[in-house]
């Protein structure tokens, strides 16, 4: 009976024991509330993507001598390596603009199918580049992909001669998707994979033992690539 009697004379001391509180302390500052930590840093503007990329084309061309189609003559080129620098600005923690470049590579173009007999027909050097957006999950943690997709282009600095002479290949404008990941190590520094497949043609020009020939080229390259990123 006595503990249940104090029980209730405590009662109006604990309703009132907050608002003493509260009173002791009216002046001091008072706190703003803290965000809860998603474990996403918070986005850098900037970001560099530097590496080494497979060029791998998916290539066929339909060949013209003196306006008539040659049945069955085509190209063949070889998978080739070259450096790639990707430069991407973020408009948002999700959403990139990115422009990737790679060293133009010193590339062989052959002959095959009915024009393997020819041997290399030409050669050039070339720029591949690609401009795309890219939206990227940053919620994940270190685990960050990403999408993209944006125009491909093919700047040609130099035309090499082969058995196709005075050989003229057009620059090309073409389309690419991209998918890829980056693999952060702390807020700045990562590594990432990248895979973009393009669809890209070209026409290109010449002589073959005195006449004229021409060819629509499919490049189709796929691009597999992986290096170092940086945010800044």
């Amino acid at each position: 009976m006595t503990r249940h009697f104090l029980s209730l004379l405590l009662l109006p001391a604990l309703w009132l024991a907050p608002e003493a509180r509260a009173a002791d302390v009216a002046g001091a500052p008072i706190e703003e509330p803290v965000a809860a930590d998603t474990g996403v840093p918070d986005p850098s503007r900037f970001f560099v993507r530097a590496g080494v990329a497979s060029i791998m084309p998916s290539e066929g061309a339909t060949m013209r001598v003196g306006g008539a189609v040659v049945p069955g003559a085509t190209i063949a080129i070889d998978d080739h390596v070259t450096g790639l620098v990707e430069l991407g600005y973020r408009l948002n923690p999700n959403l990139s603009l990115a422009f990737t470049g790679g060293f133009p590579p010193d590339i062989d173009i052959d002959g095959a199918g009915t024009a393997a007999p020819f041997g290399r027909v030409g050669g050039i050097v070339y720029g591949p580049t690609a401009l795309t957006f890219q939206y990227q999950v940053r919620e994940w943690g270190w685990f960050q992909p990403y999408v993209g997709f944006g125009p491909m282009f093919m700047f040609v600095f130099d035309n090499k001669d082969g058995a196709i002479n005075e050989l003229d290949v057009d620059p090309a404008i073409g389309i690419a998707a991209q998918v890829g990941v980056d693999m952060m190590v702390n807020d700045r520094f990562g590594i990432f994979l990248d895979a973009k497949k393009a669809r890209l043609r070209t026409s290109a020009r010449g002589t073959l033992g005195g006449a004229p020939i021409e060819a629509d080229v499919k490049l189709d390259p796929l691009v597999l690539s992986g290096g170092i990123t940086f945010r800044f």
